[in-house]
Parts: structure tokens; C-alpha cells; sequence
């Protein structure tokens, strides 16, 4: 059997890692645009544990672990006034460093037999093998946005466990957000209705909101984050992750629309869909079931993000009854009641 893969980003790469591991006999051969020298990484490299994440590749990652977030702070500014709303979530996200995780699956899969050719942008019609994996990442469209950051040094030592995001009621449609990777450098950057002016403007704010000493920049990217699959399963429809043309083409990751919408955080949907084609190549029917099972909570996560658009009073609302919550009591409802019952009793009447 051979497969090919056209993308040697994260998704590309574990799924040729996860494919090679489950058919030792198998050719892969992966096609990746950015030559080696100039192979680089534009995300926030923050891993959220959803999509079962940490249990498929929580060891294999851990020695590219930087950081972990056990805080998440949501900041609110409405009508020039701050609110707050601080959750507490031990297990929610390990900041790694996602570049050096990827350099080391290279290598890795050269020395179990992988064929990478870097430096070859590719078209997928011209591709030829039994199946042909599209992990090309994000494209543009109707479903995606824009997202831009900076990585700054500084003194982050106070908010080192800590996740923030910010929303303002006059551009709802911009989500702006700080990860710590460590004590001395932070991402910072914006999603939706971006620039990097509004951008500036959030790292000045947030700086002196926080008290942050903000030095030099290291790096700044920009990407796209399309949460098409999460559409989809909103408006009752079916995102097509898999065709039948010329050639079996399966889409993993971004390139499927896995970006969540709320957090536009994608690594954890490029992890399950490599690890789910793995396990199921020769039924792509029981890929696509799995993948749509797995993914549901998108939609609750597609609701969210268009109320904080449409209805933005009412997300505030519920985003503020969050406050002081600690996650591990919702994974269970009749705990969250007993230990949130005046909490509990308002979210039933928004």
C-alpha cells in the first residue's frame, strides 16, 4: 500500500508517524512546500486537552513541554469598564515547543523509512498513491479567520501558569489572547477582525493591566484558523473529509476545518484525526464516524463564539457566572450542582 501526504506540518507528520507505526509495510512519501532550512511554525503552540490530546500523545511530547497552564482568565472591556472572569483548569493546556517537536518527527520518520521532500509545493490532483492524505493546513474562506502574533521576552514570572483572553464589546469579532511560554516569553496575538495596530494596542494594554515588563520581540507570524467543521456541524451539515476522484483523498487537521472556534486552538484536532486515519485507513466510513463523534462538542463551541458576536450581553453574562469556577466539577453535572448551585440555578435562565 502506498500513501502519500501533501503537508509536513503537524498533522502531515503524525500521520505518517502514527500510519508507519500501525503498517509496518507501508510507502509514505511526504511533500512538504518550506525546504528544510526555512521550515518553520506559525501557531500559539498552546495544546489543549480536548479531543483526547493528552492521551494519544501526552508522553511522546512531554520532553517538548514548556510550560502549563492552569488558569484561565477571561478580560471583558465594555463600554471603557474591565471585568474579569477566572476559571480555574489544572490539566487545560501545555504550552510546547511545537517547531523542535516537529524537527525531532522528521528525523524520526527518516529513521523509520518515510521519504520527505522538502521545498515541493504540490497539487493533489497530480499526486499519485492508494490514498492521498491532504494535511496542507488552514485555507481561506468563509469559515476562517486571520490570526497575527508576537513572541516577546519579558518578566511573565506572575502570570506563568495563566491563559488570558480578551474581548471588547465594540469588536466582538476580534479575539485577543496572552500565553506564557515560560517566565521570560509570551505569545501574544489577535484572531478575527485583525491588524497590527490593534495588536500593539493589546500588548500595551495588557502590559500595564498586569504590570508586565515587555522587552524585545523574538518573532512575529501569522496564519489562518478555519473552524469549518465546527460550521458545518452548526448548521446541520456534513463536512466532507474524504473523496473518491482519481485518487482517495482524506483531509486531517486544519485542512478539515478541525480549528476550534471559540479558543482557535487546532493542534488537538491534527493529533485525533492522524491518530483516527491511523487506526482506520482501510475504512475511511469509520474515520469519518469517529472523527464527527469526537468533534461534537464543536458545535456547542460554534454556538458560543456566535452568541459572543450576535449577542454579546448574554455571553458576558454567562462567561462572568464562570468566575471562581474550578473545571474539574464540571466533568460531572450532579457535582457542579452540589458545589454551584446559585451559579448553576442563573445559567438555566440565560
Amino acid at each position: 500500500m502506498n500513501l502519500t501526504i501533501a503537508g509536513g506540518g503537524l498533522a502531515g507528520l503524525l500521520t505518517a508517524y502514527f500510519v508507519k507505526n500501525n503498517y509496518e509495510n507501508i510507502n509514505i512519501e511526504v511533500f512538504e512546500k518550506f525546504k528544510l532550512e526555512r521550515y518553520r511554525v506559525d501557531c500559539a503552540e498552546g495544546l489543549a486537552n480536548q479531543r483526547d490530546s493528552f492521551k494519544i500523545i501526552g508522553k511522546f511530547v512531554k520532553p517538548f513541554v514548556m510550560n502549563r497552564l492552569k488558569r484561565i482568565v477571561w478580560i471583558f472591556e465594555v463600554d471603557g469598564e474591565i471585568k474579569i472572569s477566572s476559571i480555574m483548569n489544572r490539566n487545560f493546556c501545555i504550552m510546547i515547543d511545537r517547531l523542535k517537536f516537529q524537527l525531532f518527527l522528521i528525523k524520526k520518520l527518516h529513521e523509520m523509512g518515510v521519504k520527505i521532500n522538502f521545498g515541493e509545493k504540490v497539487n493533489l490532483n497530480e499526486l499519485e498513491g492508494d490514498v492521498v492524505v491532504d494535511a496542507r493546513g488552514s485555507k481561506p474562506g468563509k469559515y476562517c479567520q486571520i490570526a497575527i502574533y508576537k513572541i516577546l521576552e519579558g518578566n511573565f514570572e506572575n502570570v506563568k501558569d495563566t491563559n488570558f483572553w480578551m474581548v471588547k464589546k465594540d469588536e466582538p469579532e476580534t479575539l485577543y489572547w496572552l500565553f506564557p511560554l515560560g517566565n521570560k516569553i509570551a505569545n501574544l496575538g489577535c484572531s478575527g477582525k485583525v491588524s497590527k495596530a490593534k495588536l500593539n494596542d493589546f500588548i500595551k494594554f495588557i502590559s500595564d493591566f498586569l504590570s508586565l515588563e515587555i522587552g524585545r520581540c523574538t518573532k512575529n507570524g501569522a496564519g489562518l484558523l478555519d473552524y469549518s467543521y465546527a460550521a458545518m456541524m452548526y448548521e446541520g451539515k456534513e463536512k466532507e473529509v474524504f473523496l473518491k476522484d482519481k485518487n482517495v483523498v482524506v483531509k486531517v487537521g486544519d485542512a478539515a476545518g478541525l480549528v476550534d472556534p471559540l479558543y482557535g486552538e487546532g493542534m488537538s484536532g491534527a493529533i485525533l484525526s492522524a491518530f483516527l486515519l491511523s487506526k482506520n485507513l482501510k475504512n475511511l466510513e469509520d474515520y469519518k464516524n469517529l472523527l464527527k463523534k469526537k468533534n461534537e462538542f464543536l458545535k456547542d463551541r460554534m454556538v458560543a463564539t456566535l452568541e459572543r458576536v450576535s449577542n454579546f450581553d448574554s455571553f458576558l453574562n454567562f462567561m462572568l457566572l464562570l468566575d471562581g469556577i474550578d473545571m474539574k466539577y464540571t466533568k460531572f453535572k450532579p457535582f457542579f450542582v452540589l458545589r454551584y448551585p446559585g451559579k448553576f440555578f442563573k445559567m438555566l435562565k440565560i
